[in-house]
Protein backbone atom coordinates (compact mmCIF):
# COMPACT_ATOMS: atom_id res chain seq x y z
CA UNK A 1 0.00 0.00 0.00
CA UNK A 2 1.39 3.50 -0.91
CA UNK A 3 1.92 6.22 1.87
CA UNK A 4 1.04 9.10 0.74
CA UNK A 5 2.82 12.41 1.93
CA UNK A 6 1.03 15.55 3.22
CA UNK A 7 1.21 18.51 1.49
CA UNK A 8 1.16 22.72 2.64
CA UNK A 9 -0.13 25.39 0.61
CA UNK A 10 1.00 29.02 0.45
CA UNK A 11 -2.06 31.10 0.38
CA UNK A 12 -0.45 33.80 -1.86
CA UNK A 13 -1.78 32.51 -5.39
CA UNK A 14 -5.58 34.46 -5.90
CA UNK A 15 -5.86 37.44 -7.28
CA UNK A 16 -8.02 40.62 -5.68
CA UNK A 17 -11.76 40.62 -5.48
CA UNK A 18 -14.63 38.65 -5.86
CA UNK A 19 -14.09 35.25 -6.21
CA UNK A 20 -16.05 31.43 -5.77
CA UNK A 21 -13.98 29.11 -3.85
CA UNK A 22 -14.36 26.04 -1.73
CA UNK A 23 -12.90 24.73 1.51
CA UNK A 24 -9.65 22.65 0.61
CA UNK A 25 -7.31 22.25 3.44
CA UNK A 26 -7.19 22.94 6.91
CA UNK A 27 -3.77 24.06 8.85
CA UNK A 28 -3.27 23.65 12.34
CA UNK A 29 -0.26 25.27 14.48
CA UNK A 30 1.49 26.66 11.64
CA UNK A 31 4.36 29.10 12.99
CA UNK A 32 4.78 32.41 12.60
CA UNK A 33 7.26 35.06 13.57
CA UNK A 34 4.39 36.42 16.21
CA UNK A 35 2.80 32.80 17.40
CA UNK A 36 1.27 29.81 15.63
CA UNK A 37 -1.98 30.23 13.48
CA UNK A 38 -4.51 27.52 11.78
CA UNK A 39 -5.15 28.90 8.17
CA UNK A 40 -8.09 27.52 6.42
CA UNK A 41 -7.01 27.34 2.45
CA UNK A 42 -9.77 27.67 -0.21
CA UNK A 43 -9.07 27.04 -3.70
CA UNK A 44 -10.35 29.30 -5.99
CA UNK A 45 -12.57 28.52 -8.80
CA UNK A 46 -13.77 29.53 -12.24
CA UNK A 47 -17.46 30.96 -12.98
CA UNK A 48 -18.58 27.42 -13.46
CA UNK A 49 -17.89 26.92 -9.77
CA UNK A 50 -16.28 23.40 -10.40
CA UNK A 51 -12.87 23.78 -12.27
CA UNK A 52 -10.00 25.28 -10.13
CA UNK A 53 -8.25 28.70 -11.13
CA UNK A 54 -4.94 27.84 -12.37
CA UNK A 55 -1.79 30.13 -12.31
CA UNK A 56 1.24 30.87 -14.76
CA UNK A 57 2.85 28.05 -13.42
CA UNK A 58 -0.10 25.20 -13.61
CA UNK A 59 -0.68 25.79 -9.56
CA UNK A 60 -4.47 26.08 -8.30
CA UNK A 61 -4.57 29.50 -7.10
CA UNK A 62 -4.48 29.27 -3.20
CA UNK A 63 -6.50 32.08 -0.65
CA UNK A 64 -7.02 31.67 2.96
CA UNK A 65 -8.17 32.83 6.34
CA UNK A 66 -5.05 33.30 8.82
CA UNK A 67 -6.61 32.57 12.55
CA UNK A 68 -4.87 32.79 16.21
CA UNK A 69 -4.22 29.10 16.49
CA UNK A 70 -6.65 27.44 19.14
CA UNK A 71 -8.95 24.52 20.49
CA UNK A 72 -12.30 25.53 19.17
CA UNK A 73 -14.33 25.70 21.90
CA UNK A 74 -14.97 29.19 22.55
CA UNK A 75 -18.58 30.08 20.45
CA UNK A 76 -16.50 33.63 19.89
CA UNK A 77 -13.53 31.90 18.25
CA UNK A 78 -13.03 32.94 14.53
CA UNK A 79 -13.30 29.15 13.66
CA UNK A 80 -16.31 29.22 14.68
CA UNK A 81 -17.82 32.37 13.30
CA UNK A 82 -15.89 30.53 9.80
CA UNK A 83 -17.85 27.23 10.65
CA UNK A 84 -20.91 29.28 10.88
CA UNK A 85 -20.54 31.31 7.83
CA UNK A 86 -20.07 28.69 5.56
CA UNK A 87 -23.42 26.47 6.72
CA UNK A 88 -25.31 26.06 4.11
CA UNK A 89 -29.92 25.04 4.13
CA UNK A 90 -28.77 21.54 3.60
CA UNK A 91 -26.61 21.13 6.62
CA UNK A 92 -29.89 21.35 8.64
CA UNK A 93 -28.74 24.08 11.39
CA UNK A 94 -30.84 27.08 12.07
CA UNK A 95 -28.82 29.95 12.95
CA UNK A 96 -29.64 29.52 16.83
CA UNK A 97 -28.39 25.94 16.76
CA UNK A 98 -25.27 26.77 14.97
CA UNK A 99 -24.72 28.91 18.42
CA UNK A 100 -25.17 25.41 20.32
CA UNK A 101 -23.04 23.46 18.62
CA UNK A 102 -21.14 23.00 14.43
CA UNK A 103 -19.52 20.55 13.15
CA UNK A 104 -15.88 19.78 13.46
CA UNK A 105 -13.73 21.47 10.74
CA UNK A 106 -13.30 18.25 8.37
CA UNK A 107 -16.83 19.00 7.53
CA UNK A 108 -15.94 22.01 5.55
CA UNK A 109 -13.85 20.41 3.79
CA UNK A 110 -15.70 19.72 0.89
CA UNK A 111 -16.49 20.72 -2.92
CA UNK A 112 -19.25 22.94 -1.81
CA UNK A 113 -18.77 26.78 -3.87
CA UNK A 114 -18.65 29.61 -1.64
CA UNK A 115 -18.60 33.24 -2.74
CA UNK A 116 -15.69 35.08 -1.15
CA UNK A 117 -13.63 38.26 -1.18
CA UNK A 118 -10.22 38.20 -0.93
CA UNK A 119 -7.75 41.26 -0.43
CA UNK A 120 -4.10 40.26 -0.45
CA UNK A 121 -1.94 41.90 1.96
CA UNK A 122 1.94 42.41 1.92
CA UNK A 123 4.24 42.50 4.50
CA UNK A 124 7.99 42.75 3.81
CA UNK A 125 8.26 40.12 1.22
CA UNK A 126 5.51 37.85 1.77
CA UNK A 127 2.37 38.46 0.26
CA UNK A 128 -0.55 36.43 1.51
CA UNK A 129 -4.44 36.25 -0.20
CA UNK A 130 -6.52 36.95 2.67
CA UNK A 131 -10.23 36.09 2.40
CA UNK A 132 -12.18 39.09 4.24
CA UNK A 133 -15.87 37.82 3.33
CA UNK A 134 -17.80 35.09 3.07
CA UNK A 135 -21.13 35.21 1.66
CA UNK A 136 -23.56 33.47 3.94
CA UNK A 137 -26.58 31.45 3.23
CA UNK A 138 -27.98 31.19 7.25
CA UNK A 139 -27.08 34.93 7.26
CA UNK A 140 -28.17 35.71 4.22
CA UNK A 141 -25.85 38.25 3.25
CA UNK A 142 -21.76 38.85 3.03
CA UNK A 143 -20.36 38.30 6.37
CA UNK A 144 -17.22 40.10 7.45
CA UNK A 145 -14.41 37.80 8.71
CA UNK A 146 -12.15 39.86 10.32
CA UNK A 147 -12.71 40.52 14.17
CA UNK A 148 -11.67 43.61 16.16
CA UNK A 149 -8.06 42.44 17.20
CA UNK A 150 -7.52 41.74 13.36
CA UNK A 151 -6.77 45.01 13.87
CA UNK A 152 -8.95 48.01 12.46
CA UNK A 153 -12.61 48.26 12.87
CA UNK A 154 -14.78 45.37 11.57
CA UNK A 155 -17.83 46.95 8.72
CA UNK A 156 -21.16 46.23 9.60
CA UNK A 157 -22.13 43.35 7.83
CA UNK A 158 -25.42 44.86 6.25
CA UNK A 159 -25.34 44.18 2.77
Amino acid sequence: MIKYEKLTHYINGSVNGSHWAYCFDFLQGVKYPKGQRDILVFICLKDDKKTPQIDFDGNPRFCGIVMNHCRGISGKAKINKVKRFMLTEKDGLSLTDSFKSLPPIDYFLREVPYEIYVQNKTVGTNTVANITSIKSELYKKRMYIAQKFDGGKAPDSTN
